[in-house]
């Protein structure tokens, strides 16, 4: 589920903040992208081969740059 709520004030008024919410409605924060320091937001969730961890790809809206990260699931 994808919500949308929009930020007022300061610099980033006007701008749109995308909060991803997953099957079990924990909020996962997005990260810092390492190539233009952008705010990269999740994109895939995915099992991962080793029990007990995911694999949690973030896009960057800055430069569009791809981030795996693995967690503990």
């Amino acid at each position: 589920m994808l919500r949308t709520r929009a930020v007022g004030g300061g610099l980033g008024a006007g701008v749109e903040k995308h909060s991803i919410l997953v099957k079990d409605h924990k909020f996962i924060r997005p990260v810092r992208c390492d190539q233009c320091g952008g705010n990269a937001h999740l994109i895939r969730r995915s099992p991962h081969p080793v029990d007990d961890l995911e694999a949690r790809v973030f896009e960057c809206h800055e430069c569009g740059r791809q981030t795996k990260r693995v967690v503990k699931a």
